[in-house]
């Protein structure tokens, strides 16, 4: 997680947000996971041992931050590592 918004300088900066893991399977979203981050967690986690075939479809994954107020949110990466940023809004 990265918080583009000059060292929470407008004092908005949420004490955690939650991210969910998203599974894009056979043309569907499944939630699979979600975890709270925070400072506790230096706002960084990893979705571990995460199935890449099911029935012999693939399984690709995403994750979606849960809106932050006062802040855009961009997820960049890929499958191997995301990075989710945001940005305070003016």
């Amino acid at each position: 997680k990265k918080w583009n918004d000059n060292d929470d300088e407008k004092k908005i900066r949420p004490e955690s947000i939650t991210v969910n893991l998203i599974a894009n399977y056979n043309g569907k979203e499944y939630k699979v996971d979600s975890v709270v981050l925070n400072k506790d967690n230096d706002w960084k986690h990893t979705f571990k041992d995460l199935p890449t075939i099911n029935d012999g479809n693939k399984i690709t994954y995403t994750v979606k931050e849960e809106t932050v107020t006062g802040y855009s949110s961009k997820i960049t990466g890929s499958e191997k590592k995301f990075k989710t940023e945001e940005e305070a809004l003016d």
